[in-house]
């Protein structure tokens, strides 16, 4: 399968969505290495399923990390491909050895120039709410490649999305119903409408 733009999925914590994401030929998957929050999966459980997936790019996600040696221990521990933070953690870490998943508000891009222009050799993609205004995206897709970040039980436009250049769209994983069981309802009714032609 052949997905028409970039999709990420985010928020993973069972081998289910993460096999079931690169069958589909999603190119990201997130994970969540901040113990405490929700969807928080340890180093042990990622190495785990990291070994049962091949294809897509691990995005480990570090929402709520300020602290240089804790974050250079989650590199360690998880040695993703990426890292995905919001300016707060960007400013704090300040991190030049490993490409960016920036995830902002659309104001923050227009706030925010000189944090873009000092990090732009490592933000790699820009992240933004799926609500945002299009033209704004539009805008901000000329400059870096943007994922429009779908809340759960929102309806995405996708013919935007297939259609737009340099745009494409975050997802997010959800808990399996029980071991080795769940539904892909939600993730299939987009992922298909994504499907090359």
């Amino acid at each position: 399968m052949g997905l028409k733009t970039t999709v990420k999925v985010g928020s993973i914590t069972n081998l289910s969505d993460a096999r079931y994401c690169a069958g589909m030929g999603v190119e990201l998957l997130g994970f969540n290495g901040v113990e405490g929050k929700p969807d928080y999966i340890n180093p042990i459980q990622f190495q785990e399923l990291r070994g049962w997936f091949v294809g897509p790019k691990v995005v480990l996600e570090i929402y709520g990390i300020d602290n240089p040696e804790e974050y250079h221990t989650l590199l360690e521990n998880y040695q993703p491909d990426m890292i995905e933070l919001s300016c707060h953690e960007l400013l704090k870490l300040r991190p030049k050895d490993i490409p960016l998943v920036l995830a902002l508000q659309a104001e923050q891009y227009y706030d925010q120039p000189a944090v873009l222009r000092d990090f732009k050799s490592v933000i790699k993609i820009l992240q933004v709410p799926a609500s945002t205004d299009k033209s704004i995206i539009r805008e901000i897709s000329s400059h870096f490649m943007v994922l429009l970040d779908v809340e759960t039980g929102v309806e995405p436009d996708v013919e935007f999305i297939r259609n737009t250049p340099r745009v494409g769209i975050s997802l997010k994983g959800s808990a399996e119903e029980k071991a080795g069981y769940k539904s892909y309802d939600t993730l299939s009714a987009v992922l298909d409408r994504l499907d090359q032609d």
